[in-house]
Parts: structure tokens; C-alpha cells; sequence
């Protein structure tokens, strides 16, 4: 039995994955990692290695943050087919995967519209509403409690069992 997963290893059993933004070299840019669904860390492009499975370099060619999550999210929507959405609940699920017994937490700055997912300092600019729906979807899926919202005004709900404004 193997150690250690390949890439080829993960598309084999079939899961989902997006090109997301690593580390930034000065002249070339943000280089490409790969992440996958539920798997812990992440795969370089272009890493050193004698494995067919080896993916090439892939760089956002931008020394903007922002500019290189927005390349990786059209990237994912035009090769992948995935949503900013989706993308974003791939990268959570990798996260959530190395903190099963950790907190889904989600810091919002109405001001910038800046989220931080689970103190990992992974930022993203995700709307309320995003952040919120990303929050309930992590924590469902990490079986994790929650507020939910009502289903008929979507008031944000605190431990109630019915909305204030629709009684």
C-alpha cells in the first residue's frame, strides 16, 4: 500500500479539484497549486519528480493577489466547470480535511468584504450571503453546529426555533 497519494492517484478515484494560488515569485508571478476535495495540503504544478503524474508550472502572471484568486476562479469555471462557489468549497473540504475535530470559523469585514476560513489565513472576498451559505455548507458537511436561516425570510437564525419576524 502507497504512503503517500499522486495526482494521478486522486483523478483516478474520480475527485474534484481546482488550480488555486501558492506562493509568488518575483518576475513569473503566483505559481499553481492543486487541491483536491477532502484531501489534506496540496500538489505544486510543475514539481521535481520522476512520476508521470507530474503536472507542468502553471503561473497566474500577476503580482496582484486579488487579480491571481479571480485567474484561478476562471479558470476553474472555464476548464472545470465549477462556480467561485464551488471552487471555494473545494479548497474549504482540503482545509477541513486536515481539522476534522477543528472549528469552521468565518470572519467577515463588511467594510472590505474579506472572509478568513478557519484561521488558516486563506483569504477570499466572498458577498454576506456567500460567506454565510459557505459557512452552513462547511459546517453540515463537517458535521459542525450552525445558525441557520429561515426558510421563508432569511433572517439569520440564533438558536430559536422560529424566525422573530415571521411569527
Amino acid at each position: 500500500m502507497k504512503d503517500e497519494l499522486t495526482v494521478g492517484d486522486l483523478l483516478e478515484e474520480g475527485r474534484r479539484y481546482v488550480f488555486s494560488v501558492g506562493r509568488h515569485y518575483e518576475g513569473e508571478g503566483y505559481r499553481a497549486i492543486i487541491v483536491f476535495e477532502d484531501y489534506p495540503g496540496y500538489f505544486l504544478t510543475g514539481e521535481l519528480t520522476n512520476s508521470a503524474d507530474a503536472v507542468p508550472v502553471v503561473w497566474w502572471k500577476t503580482d496582484d493577489r486579488e487579480q491571481a484568486d479571480q485567474m484561478a476562479y476562471d479558470h476553474s469555471e472555464k476548464m472545470l466547470g465549477l462556480s467561485k462557489i464551488e471552487h471555494l468549497k473545494i479548497i474549504a473540504s482540503s482545509i477541513g480535511s486536515q481539522y476534522k475535530s477543528g472549528n469552521v470559523k468565518v470572519n467577515y469585514d463588511p467594510d472590505s468584504g474579506r472572509v478568513l476560513l478557519m484561521n488558516a489565513s486563506i483569504e477570499m472576498q466572498l458577498e454576506e450571503e456567500q460567506a454565510e451559505k459557505l459557512y452552513q455548507d462547511l459546517a453540515k458537511a463537517l458535521n459542525l453546529p450552525y445558525r441557520d436561516n429561515c426558510t421563508e425570510c432569511g433572517h439569520m437564525l440564533d438558536d430559536l426555533a422560529e424566525c422573530p419576524n415571521c411569527d
